[in-house]
């Protein structure tokens, strides 16, 4: 994904250095997975079998700034600086943090097909995989301009903003699975499986915000104004491992 920041007052001024930035994002997930699969479709062929799945992802996003500068927080003089220059004034700086919301949901669907290597038996999965997220961003700009020549009295620029990116991929989806061993009334498999995904719609979201203040002290009257920016790339994809769990009337057919 890629960020930028852009904060100026109301002449073009910049009040803090531009920043255009790339980063990456990877995110653990848990996924719970709902599927059918229909009766052998191609005996012929050992009978392979079709299915599709309702996907549902619980996420445990880390917090990244993918564009940062600064220390942007609450303004601070240290007691002991009468006169502060204005680099000297802590909590300064601005960031774009982005994380992915907690939930996700998607569907897959393809074939189940059948294969023996030597004495065993496993599931080859092709299929096509479709997935929606949000992306839930927030922008910060922190800046103190000295509002008097001598002494600790300045303006405390705070722009801050969030907003939501709501995303769609679809794409290739493979998954080998072992055959399934009984465990109690159920039959249960290993699996691995990846995807990838083409992204679809809206990749870009801006966000804004403005402060006007007053005239004080030496500074005039003026307005603020940031934008901030993220882009997802074209592309993404995942891949897991776990069980499944079948409910079936022909566990012969499956073993």
């Amino acid at each position: 994904m890629e960020g930028f920041i852009d904060a100026r007052d109301s002449g073009g001024t910049t009040i803090r250095a531009p920043i255009d930035t790339q980063d990456y994002a990877v995110v653990p997930m848990l996924r719970g997975s709902l599927a059918l699969e229909s009766p052998p479709i191609l005996e012929r062929l050992g009978g392979i079998r079709g299915f599709v799945g309702v996907d549902y992802y619980a996420t445990f996003p880390p917090g990244r700034n993918i564009t940062a500068e600064g220390n942007p927080s609450s303004f601070f003089i240290r007691p002991a600086i009468f006169d502060p220059p204005e680099q000297a004034i802590e909590g300064q700086g601005s960031a774009l943090a982005v994380r992915t919301n907690r939930f996700a949901y998607g569907v897959t669907a393809g074939f189940v097909i059948p294969i023996r290597v030597a004495d065993a038996k496993i599931f080859v999965k092709p299929g096509v995989s479709w997935m929606r997220q949000q992306w839930d961003v927030h922008g910060v700009v922190r800046r103190a301009i000295k509002s008097v020549p001598f002494g600790r009295d300045f303006r405390g620029i705070e722009l801050e903003a969030t907003g939501k990116l709501y995303t769609e991929g679809v794409g290739p989806y493979l998954a080998i699975e072992a055959r399934p061993e009984p465990l109690g009334p159920l039959l249960v498999s290993l699996f691995v499986e990846a995807a990838y995904y083409r992204t679809l719609g809206d990749q870009d979201v801006n966000i804004s915000d403005s402060a006007s203040f007053a005239a004080e002290g030496v500074l005039p009257a003026e307005t603020y104004n940031a934008l901030w920016g993220m882009e997802i790339s074209d592309d993404f994809w995942r891949a897991a491992a776990g069980l499944r769990f079948f409910l079936t009337t022909d566990r012969k057919r499956l073993r």
